[in-house]
């Protein structure tokens, strides 16, 4: 028996802790969050499908015309692709579900599920096809780019999406850069569970056996990998990359899109309406009418003090001129 199997069967559960000291946290919190975890695996390859084919159709010209009736065809295909997958697929987990979710120490909660054949259908594979499909098309969407790269700023202005050549080539990078970061992954992901962890497939014998005693959650301290050393640098890792995986692909965002000439413009009327600040050109008005009233009311207190007739405004400029001239 794996050593994971083994753990979940000796360890005690959490259930009547967890529901008597942190209610609210374990029956909503906590499962909310890592359904959500969960359905980011299929949601991140799925958005970048929408953008790259996109993309994909603009620098193909298949379309030398979008009409309103395309652009909702499109509309349907995003919210079908980006939204509508990824929560069937949130939806289906639950069919191999064995229990509420895994607490690792030092790490925190992770999604969990039984495996079975049909758990390899509907939770293994998905994400690894979303991600082939967002590679195709960030390979696609690279060819007609290269093909057309001369005459590329033509092809963006009769297509009328409103992007331009370095938005598109954001898009692009982005896109396809979150299609080369999740497909390797997901391949590995599903490759190792059944060459390295050697974890075995069980029969899916019916729901009431699936979910047993579902309200269960197993905990794993972090002497759980140091009991097996040479699977330690993949749990280690695998966890880690659940843990930081949704960050890394919201960095790739804000790289790409967050440092843009616009975005940077958008910061600074942002920073401008949040503390008021003059302009450098009202600045420059400002300071030389400033000056002269200043030296103005000096030289007529010198005056006074003085007892000399105080100057008009005309002779100071006559005598501003005679010192610039000098």
């Amino acid at each position: 028996m794996p050593d994971l199997v083994r753990h979940q069967l000796s360890s005690p559960p959490l259930n009547a802790f967890s529901r008597l000291d942190y209610p609210v946290l374990t029956v909503f919190i906590v499962p909310a969050g890592t359904k959500i975890a969960f359905g980011a695996f299929m949601g991140l390859p799925c958005s970048s499908i929408c953008i790259l084919r996109q993309l994909e159709e603009i620098g193909s010209t298949r379309r030398v015309r979008t009409t309103a009736k395309d652009r909702k065809h499109q509309l349907y295909f995003d919210l079908g692709v980006g939204v509508v997958i990824p929560v069937i697929y949130m939806i289906l987990h639950i069919v191999n579900q064995g229990h509420r979710f895994d607490i690792f120490e030092s790490v925190g909660c992770f999604p969990t599920y039984y495996l079975t054949p049909l758990a390899i259908v509907l939770v293994s594979v998905p994400p690894v096809v979303a991600s082939a499909v967002a590679l195709i098309y960030s390979f696609l969407a690279l060819r007609w780019f290269v093909i057309r790269r001369r005459q590329f700023n033509t092809v963006l202005q009769n297509s009328h999406s409103g992007l331009n050549r370095s938005r598109y080539l954001r898009l692009m990078a982005m896109a396809g850069t979150e299609a080369l970061w999740s497909f390797p992954i997901n391949v590995i992901v599903l490759v190792s569970k059944y060459t390295l962890l050697k974890l075995p497939v069980y029969r899916y014998v019916s729901w009431s056996d699936t979910h047993f005693d579902f309200g269960r959650i197993d905990r794993f301290p972090s002497t759980f990998w140091d009991a097996s050393p040479n699977l330690k640098a993949y749990w280690v890792a695998s966890l880690n990359l659940g843990r930081y995986g949704p960050l890394v692909g919201c960095l790739f965002l804000f790289f790409f899109f967050g440092t843009s000439r616009d975005a940077l413009k958008w910061y600074g009327a942002l920073l401008r309406k949040i503390c008021p600040m003059p302009s450098r050109n009202q600045a420059k008005r400002n300071i030389p009418g400033a000056s002269q009233e200043d030296h103005w009311n000096i030289e007529v207190c010198v005056s006074k003090e003085a007892g000399l007739a105080t100057p008009t405004h005309s002779e100071m400029d006559q005598l501003d001129k005679v010192d610039s001239l000098n």
